[in-house]
């Protein structure tokens, strides 16, 4: 009896290459599959990179809702002094005073700031930080000088209606006495 193992007498223990002879599958080929995906290619990678830009002007607009939506959220407020009085530096009629105050600029009425309104403004701060202290100090406001302390009470009686209208703590850190020198 003859041992048929290890001589490839069996039809599935012949290599696919050797049975139809790997030169037969080139020689046969003309391209055609070759040629179908040079011309689809581009309009799959068209496809697929139109995709990813929706994708990301889709991801900005979002991003876009979200700062919006968070710059109304949060607001950094920077015009406190610490107090060392205080165990967390700043009490509570200061922060219903700020909040009063901050009220009063959403609901208050201010056109738009072109590049000499800035100059004018970025001015008032110098010398706000500076010379803040000094009697009789005069800001620039549309063109006219202002007195620091009288424009000052001016926004604290704009800021007076919005504490009464909140009540409670808020209407009683409007409850100061003013002194009109």
């Amino acid at each position: 009896m003859t041992n048929t193992f290890g001589n490839n007498s069996y039809p599935h223990d012949k290599s696919r290459f050797r049975r139809r002879g790997f030169h037969s599958c080139l020689i046969g080929d003309t391209g055609q599959g070759l040629i179908e995906l040079a011309l689809t290619l581009p309009f799959l990678m068209f496809i697929l990179l139109g995709a990813a830009e929706f994708a990301r002007f889709g991801w900005a607009a979002i991003e876009t809702a979200n700062a919006a939506r968070a710059g109304v959220q949060y607001v950094e407020v920077r015009a406190l002094d610490v107090s060392a009085f205080d165990p967390v530096g700043v009490n509570q009629s200061k922060l219903r005073f700020v909040e009063a105050f901050l009220a009063l600029c959403v609901l208050k009425d201010s056109a738009p700031i072109d590049a000499a309104d800035e100059a004018v403004l970025d001015g008032n701060h110098v010398l706000v930080a500076h010379r803040g202290r000094e009697p009789g100090l005069k800001l620039s406001d549309d063109g006219r000088q202002r007195g620091l302390t009288s424009w000052a009470l001016e926004l604290l009686d704009e800021a007076r209606p919005v504490g009464a209208a909140a009540g409670g703590e808020l209407a009683e850190a409007f409850a100061l006495d003013r002194d009109d020198g």
